[in-house]
């Protein structure tokens, strides 16, 4: 082991490693093992065993091509049956070109004959639409044309003024039935039957005879326009002062002449 310790060098075994031409590893015997054998590209149990290696005999080399000339054919002979049995089995099953030209040609006529007919049909029913048109456009249909549409007219007119009239007769009564309503929700049909609005210097509504003073100017709307008046003391406070008793020293005033009665304003 000590006389081959220098194969097992990290130098050598990375030089073998490195080396671009290809090295057979031939170090002792075959028991004898190194480092140098992993990183070789070949090993040889002995030295004559590498020689052997490197320069094989040439009948060997010849008998090896021969050999895998022989299975190189051999395959390609096989691959060649497998294909040319693939193709004839495709070839059962696709049907003849003649077959397939002959259905394409029966359907073509089929499709043509139909073509033929229905084109005959259309331009039949074509003619006789167009006759049936120029039929209807002759003088003689169209001035008949003209008196149906006129008698259509005519009668359609005639229906229609009594059906306007009582149209318009309809409108009408429902027109003076709201007038009536409404009439008789306005405050001026109140005001006909002799009441009257009180309105203050603002305009107002006064809806109470708290809400005015004494000599309080307003305003009164009747049914047939408005008039201005002015309010004056509260009545029951006169007739109490005038109820009470004076005293006998007291002398009496002059009466005053009573303003012209205007009437009660509620």
């Amino acid at each position: 082991m000590e006389d081959l310790w220098g194969f097992n060098e990290e130098a050598v075994v990375r030089a073998a490693f490195s080396s671009h031409i290809p090295l057979i590893s031939a170090v002792g015997h075959e028991t004898d093992t190194t480092l140098i054998d992993f990183a070789s590209d070949r090993r040889a149990p002995t030295p004559t065993a590498a020689a052997e290696m490197a320069v094989p005999v040439r009948a060997d080399l010849v008998d090896r091509v021969e050999t895998a000339g022989g299975r190189l054919a051999g395959a390609l002979v096989r691959a060649v049956r497998t294909k040319r049995t693939e193709l004839d089995a495709a070839r059962r099953g696709l049907p003849r070109p003649i077959v397939i030209v002959n259905e394409k040609r029966q359907a073509l006529e089929y499709a043509a004959g139909r073509f033929t007919a229905s084109a005959g049909a259309l331009v039949a029913a074509k003619r006789t639409r167009l006759e049936r048109v120029a039929a209807g456009l002759r003088a003689e249909a169209l001035r008949r044309d003209v008196r149906e549409r006129r008698r259509r007219f005519n009668e359609a007119g005639a229906r229609l003024r009594p059906a306007g009239a009582r149209m318009i007769a309809l409108h009408r009564r429902e027109l003076a039935s709201l007038s009536a309503r409404l009439e008789a929700l306005s405050h001026n049909a109140t005001l006909k039957r002799g009441f009257a609005l009180v309105r203050d210097e603002a305009g107002e509504l006064v809806r109470s005879a708290s809400a005015l003073a004494s000599g309080q100017t307003v305003s009164l709307s009747f049914a047939d326009g408005e008039r201005a008046a002015m309010i004056e003391g509260d009545k029951t406070a006169s007739a109490e002062r005038s109820s009470t008793p004076k005293p006998a020293n007291t002398p009496r005033r002059k009466a005053k002449t009573p303003p012209p009665e205007q009437g009660s304003l509620f």
